[in-house]
């Protein structure tokens, strides 16, 4: 056989894999006008380019809003939500492209109603386990009807983190399920579960166990 026709599977291969490498661009700042950006090449299985506003605020102080672009997957897509707990509170937005080194749009929060709509729901955050066992509740307000429960699972090299933060949260976040995307090296595999309203247990504790087994293992 040719030594041609031996390279040539090769050579196709690498085209190919050339063809669909998706590279976009990473950053992270208060606004998009403050990102620095890098141009880094996506691992294989995360297709989209993604943007994301995320805002945090703690004990009622001053609200610290994010702006990040990085490599996602499709799911991270388009979603938008909040979630509040009586210590804390979490505004998300995430818009996507599909093309390499392309931008993404602006994403937006969505609109703050601030009147009590009948839900409560527990209100606690742990860093070990994921039941929420405390009897402290939170009286939910505007479009927060859902009692979620989100964990995050973070991998670097061989370390990683989970953190559980259980609160009132939008139907949005209940219809995205998960996120994930890879930033500085650090992948992050966030998981939503919701329960609806006045649920005072919004996650067991079996349940949960097994999304962390499996967010382990997609990320190592």
């Amino acid at each position: 056989m040719a030594i041609a026709e031996l390279l040539l599977p090769v050579i196709l291969s690498t085209l190919v894999a050339t063809t669909f490498s998706l590279s976009c661009n990473e950053c992270s700042g208060l606004a998009p006008k403050s990102c620095q950006r890098t141009k880094v090449m996506c691992p294989p299985d995360f297709n989209v380019c993604v943007a994301t506003l995320e805002s945090d605020t703690q004990h009622g102080k001053q609200e610290i809003t994010l702006y990040r672009e990085y490599c996602g997957k499709s799911s991270m897509c388009s979603y938008t939500g909040s979630l509040t707990t009586n210590f804390a509170g979490k505004k998300m937005s995430s818009t996507c492209c599909f093309t390499s080194n392309c931008s993404p749009s602006m994403p937006k929060f969505p609109t703050e109603k601030n009147d009590k709509n009948g839900v409560s729901c527990k209100s606690c955050s742990n860093l070990k386990e994921a039941t929420c066992e405390t009897s402290t509740t939170i009286d939910c307000i505007g479009d927060e009807k859902e009692c979620v429960t989100m964990a995050i699972t973070s991998k670097a090299g061989d370390a990683s983190s989970i953190y559980f933060l259980s609160g009132c949260g939008t139907q949005g976040l209940c219809n995205v399920t998960e996120r994930e995307y890879q930033y500085g090296g650090q992948a992050t595999k966030t998981t939503f579960m919701c329960s609806g309203g006045n649920d005072i247990h919004p996650v067991g504790l079996p349940l949960m166990l097994l999304v962390i087994l499996f967010c382990l293992k997609v990320l190592s």
